[in-house]
This record gives structure tokens, sequence and C-alpha cells, in this order.
């Protein structure tokens, strides 16, 4: 009898199908933080976590440019107002 991949398995065999689909997300969450023109603290230190918790597509662009924008937009734990209006930067 055939053997069942394991999750890891599944995971190398879908890796790209998985990045993609995070990837997706990920500019959805973006596009909803900046619809009104600014990001909020909430706003960025969600999309941080969000980052953290999906490590596969920090890789990838758009998750590369804007893991390190926001870490250093964040680095001292405050989104200031000139960074929360700051558009270009994120």
């Amino acid at each position: 009898m055939a053997r069942q991949p394991d999750d890891y398995a599944l995971r190398r065999i879908h890796a790209d199908r998985i990045v993609k689909r995070q990837i997706d997300e990920l500019v959805g969450l973006a596009k909803g933080a900046l619809l009104d023109g600014k990001m909020e603290q909430h706003e960025a230190d969600g999309i941080l976590a969000w980052l953290h918790a999906n490590v596969e597509c920090l890789d990838t662009w758009p998750a590369s440019v804007l893991y390190d924008r926001l870490r250093g937009m964040l680095a001292d734990g405050v989104l200031d107002p000139e960074e929360a209006g700051d558009r270009d930067r994120v």
C-alpha cells in the first residue's frame, strides 16, 4: 500500500501555490489598510504580525519589501504621523 504524504511533504509539493495565495492575501490586507490614504498603528502591527506568521512568502515581492519597510517604520514601536501618511513608503 502506498504511503500517504505527510504535512511537510505536501507543503513542499504545493509551496508555490501557498506563497501565491499568501501574497494575494497580503495585497488585500495592504489595500484595505491604505484605503483611507494612511496606515494606522493597529493596521501596521497587524500586517507585520501576519508577515511573521507567514514567513514562507518573505522572499517574494511585495512581501519582502513591505516586511523591511514595516520593520523600519515600527522599529521604535510607534507609527509616527509622517510614517502613517506616507503611502509611498509602504
